[in-house]
Parts: C-alpha cells; sequence; structure tokens
C-alpha cells in the first residue's frame, strides 16, 4: 500500500491525499519512484498501468481550507 499527500503546510488551499493497494502483496512495478524523480511521460505511463483496474485499487480524498481550520490537519497529522 502506498500513501501520500500534498498541501499539508499550505497557507491557503486544499489539501488532497492518495492512496494506492496493490492486489498481490509484494508487486514490484519497474520505475515506481517519487513522482518527483521521474519525467512526465513515465509518470503518465505508470498512472495508466495503475489505474487500469488490473494491478490494485486507488482513491483520492480532498480536504478544503474550512474542513482543514475546522479540524486541525496538524494535530490530525501526528
Amino acid at each position: 500500500m502506498g500513501v501520500d499527500e500534498a498541501g499539508r503546510g499550505a497557507l491557503a488551499g486544499p489539501v488532497v491525499a492518495a492512496a494506492f493497494l496493490f492486489f498481490e502483496k509484494g508487486t514490484e512495478i519497474e520505475g515506481l519512484d517519487d513522482s518527483k524523480k521521474i519525467t512526465p511521460k513515465r509518470r503518465e505511463l505508470l498512472f495508466e498501468r495503475l489505474t487500469d483496474g488490473k494491478t490494485g485499487r486507488w482513491g483520492v480524498g480532498e480536504a478544503s481550507l474550512e474542513e482543514i481550520e475546522k479540524h486541525n490537519i496538524l494535530w490530525q497529522a501526528r
């Protein structure tokens, strides 16, 4: 399983989090690494492979600035 978020340190704007769960334990995908370490083209190819429904399940969630302020994201992230 992999999980990542973006926006946690932002002063304004949403926080977006994504998770992926492989169907098979120990699955390895060649070239799968931190998105900042791969080319945009490779990122697109990996996206297509991982979202085809054959490799695993994925999900994305978003919290608005209002939700972040209401629920105190820094406390929630401990």
